[in-house]
């Protein structure tokens, strides 16, 4: 779907396709994607790319399931992902690229050998990343900021477990980085590791009881 001046993409079932399920390219306004299944499509689930970053894409609400490639991917648009199961995809969960927004409240589980649940990669502002629970991929969340004084993570609450490598990956930031009261555990390579900001820890690791 090319430019176009508003959609609303509600309440379908998107499944078997050759592509992607949803491919929008060069969106203008703001644009809603909301209760849909997407699954077992041959190459994204959702892929997303606009030549505008002042509007915003809203991902809510969708089961995003059985894609060959990545869960949702978005290039240079400003995006809020909130609310959906992402999970059983063969790539990342949910990956921006030069992409920034916020990512609030999915359930990501189970996506792609040598993929991530969230990658972060080459952002251009800054991501908000909170009330995910993130299960068994293969890094919880990946993180590299393109300006990596300017362009931050905030990452609270989230629930990151059994991750086949690293629950938190850090290729910069340092401490620019908000990384608050996350619940990050029994990932198998280490909880957290890079350029991991002071105070980063686990909310709780083993109990004692």
């Amino acid at each position: 779907m090319d430019q176009f001046a508003r959609a609303i993409i509600n309440g379908n079932t998107i499944t078997n396709n050759n592509g992607d399920g949803i491919h929008l390219n060069g969106y203008n306004r703001e644009t809603d994607i909301l209760s849909n299944t997407i699954t077992s499509n041959n190459s994204d689930g959702i892929y997303i790319t606009q030549n505008n970053n002042v509007d915003t894409l809203d991902i809510n609400h969708n089961t995003i399931t059985y894609n060959s490639e990545n869960g949702i991917i978005a290039h240079s648009s400003k995006v809020h992902v909130d609310s959906n199961t992402v999970s059983y995809n063969q790539k990342h969960g949910i990956y921006f690229n030069g992409t920034y927004g916020y990512i609030v409240g999915n359930l990501i589980t189970d996506n792609g050998n040598n993929y991530r649940g969230i990658n972060l990669y080459s952002v251009d502002g800054d991501c908000e990343v909170r009330n995910n629970t993130i299960n068994d991929n293969d890094y919880g969340i990946s993180w590299y900021s393109n300006n990596e004084s300017n362009h931050t993570l905030t990452a609270k609450n989230n629930s990151i477990t059994y991750s086949n490598d690293y629950g938190f990956y850090f290729q910069n930031g340092y401490e620019n980085n908000a990384i608050e009261y996350n619940n990050s555990w029994n990932n198998s390579s280490g909880n957290f590791y890079g350029s991991v900001p002071p105070g980063a820890g686990n909310l709780t690791n083993t109990n004692a009881n």
